[in-house]
């Protein structure tokens, strides 16, 4: 997941920071500036939120609750997802938005669950 610290109300990025997930979904960014940002989350397969006017000052929480199903990363749930998980099924890699090891009805279930749902800017 890559973490995007922006200048309020733009895209344009301050800072970005690679993070790796716990088994609980947690994460650390390492000593950010403090400051107001918009805070953007992107990774793999789920669509960029982005948590507008923060304040960030030390220890930060920002929770982000990301939509899964964007099998070819462009942010948006749509037909090319469902093609690539219809194109994988069966087999292992792409499509496995579930990462379970296998593209299977669980994965073509997460697009069709999200279809048409495209992520923040």
């Amino acid at each position: 997941v890559t973490i995007e610290f922006r200048t309020p109300g733009t895209t344009d990025v301050v800072a970005t920071y690679p993070v790796v997930l716990d088994g609980g979904g947690n994460y650390t960014v390492p000593s950010v500036v403090g400051g107001v940002f918009d805070i953007a989350a992107k990774g793999g397969s789920w669509l960029r939120q982005v948590l507008v006017s923060r304040t960030v000052s030390g220890a930060t929480v920002a929770d982000f609750s990301l939509k899964n199903g964007d099998a070819n990363n462009d942010n948006v749930v749509d037909i090319f997802d469902l093609n690539v998980v219809l194109s994988g099924f069966g087999g292992a890699g792409a499509g496995d938005v579930t990462r379970n090891g296998t593209v299977d009805i669980a994965d073509m279930n997460v697009i069709l669950t999200n279809f048409g749902i495209a992520g923040d800017t």
